[in-house]
């Protein structure tokens, strides 16, 4: 099971436009937008595939352990606009979806239970939201998230 949190600052965007706008009438053209806080959290149960290698008596999955690991986490995604000229009373908004995440790593035990690790993550969400401002008109926003990631840390196992 995994764990796992991530913000980042969108800053303005450039965007192609279609519909009726309440300023401007009906039509087409280039915008933009004002910057996004983005925050995602993820729980994954993942699926790891391990290779033992250096074995020992003390060690009998390996001293040394590559890895791969693939999972589809559950996301919980929070949009929230910066107060800009386009977005100045709107609220966040948060989308729950399914992305995915692909990892690969090394493993080293350094005593009984505990293992010093290094990996990289790939993750990949969509996410959906409506953001509502204080007259109730809404704008989507449609985005995907990728993240490559290098992590490395100690891993208790049993």
């Amino acid at each position: 099971m995994d764990f796992f949190r991530f913000s980042s600052d969108i800053s303005p965007q450039s965007v192609h436009r279609e519909g009726c706008f309440l300023l401007g009438g009906c039509g087409s053209g280039q915008g933009g937008t004002g910057s996004f806080d983005i925050t995602a959290t993820a729980l994954s149960v993942d699926l790891m595939l391990r290779l033992p290698l250096i074995r020992t008596a003390d060690a009998p999955h390996g001293l040394l352990q590559p890895y791969i690991a693939v999972g589809r986490p559950l996301f919980l995604t929070t949009v929230t606009p910066r107060k800009t000229r386009l977005f100045r009373n709107h609220d966040s908004d948060t989308d729950l979806s399914f992305g995915y995440k692909a990892a690969g790593g090394l493993a080293l035990q350094v005593y009984t239970n505990l293992v010093l690790f290094v990996e990289y993550r790939f993750t990949h969400v969509a996410t959906d939201v409506n953001l509502h401002d204080a007259v109730l008109s809404k704008a989507t926003l449609r985005t995907e998230l990728n993240t490559h990631s290098a992590l490395f840390g100690i891993s208790a196992r049993w």
